[in-house]
């Protein structure tokens, strides 16, 4: 898995509140083929953190 971004709740407003006491939201993305559904998909993984 690939770091794609990682946004907190306080730099974007429209930012759906995480679960409990969460507020960095971080999005991964698997680049290889293999890992894929299907040939065009995307394989992207959204966590929510603890700052």
């Amino acid at each position: 898995m690939t770091s794609l971004a990682q946004l907190y709740r306080r730099d974007v407003p429209d930012l759906p509140a995480g679960p409990g006491d969460c507020d960095p939201l971080q999005a991964f993305w698997c680049p290889l083929d293999a890992h894929r559904p299907g040939r065009f998909d995307l394989e992207l993984l959204l966590r929510w953190r603890r700052s």
